[in-house]
């Protein structure tokens, strides 16, 4: 990681934490709205322990506490305390015995490995210094039958191009330099998250569904074949 990622990821955590009372509060609930959208199409199990990477203020957490019912349970993580703190009060206003939160960094998550039956991550995989690790981490962590969700921006997407180019200043997308060779991390577009899947060892198989890729990793961890699946859409309101 070069100095300047190490900076501009402080920034960032500066950026999410000043944030985190009002994050997705104030106006329009986009980040609710996709993250009910990504958990209908990832549709996890009753009894299912999922895990939501880049929490935030639970905008995947809830529904899929919901989803998953008394006898399944969803771990958040961040890497903002201040959201972790929000979102731990929103849980217990809402009395969820399902649903937990936790200060852990997405790239060095100090989780077992095949603990969760999905990963579920929403508008976050750009924003990481390094997405490829934070996918593998995806594929250590799950057992084999499950699931990873995935959602990002369409490039496409006219409103998003002109909200990137107001929050390029303040938010950190790591660039091409600051990452292995031929990782792209715009995944604006599903060729673009399936070859960054790929890359990590993800063995892709389409859905008819628009937008939606289905993928299976070749091995396991310990090197079997496992059948675990993930859901990327890329979408627009």
């Amino acid at each position: 990681m070069t100095d300047k990622s190490i900076d501009k990821r402080e920034e960032s955590l500066r950026v999410f934490s000043q944030t985190a009372t009002i994050y997705d509060r104030i106006g329009p609930q986009i980040f609710s709205y996709f993250g009910q959208r990504l958990v209908d199409l990832a549709d996890p199990h009753s009894g299912d322990r999922v895990l939501d990477v880049a929490a935030g203020r639970g905008a995947l957490l809830f529904p899929v506490a919901e989803k998953v019912g008394p006898t399944g349970h969803v771990t958040g993580i961040d890497f903002s305390p201040e959201m972790v703190r929000e979102t731990a009060k929103d849980i217990e206003s809402r009395k969820l015995s399902n649903a937990e939160m936790y200060h852990v960094d997405a790239e060095r998550m100090n989780l077992p490995d095949a603990s969760f039956d999905g990963v579920m991550c929403g508008f976050a995989l750009w924003m990481f210094v390094e997405p490829a690790r934070v996918l593998q981490e995806f594929c250590r962590v799950l057992r084999c039958g499950a699931r990873v969700a995935l959602s990002t921006w369409a490039a496409d997407n006219p409103s998003q191009a002109w909200l990137n180019g107001v929050l390029r200043p303040f938010v950190y997308a790591p660039s091409a330099k600051d990452l292995p060779a031929k990782f792209d991390t715009r995944f604006g577009t599903p060729l673009q998250l399936e070859t960054a899947l790929r890359q990590v060892g993800f063995g892709i198989r389409k859905s008819p569904l628009r937008r939606k890729i289905s993928c299976t990793p070749m091995r396991n961890s310990i090197g079997r074949p496992c059948g675990r699946r993930v859901f990327g859409a890329n979408l627009k309101r």
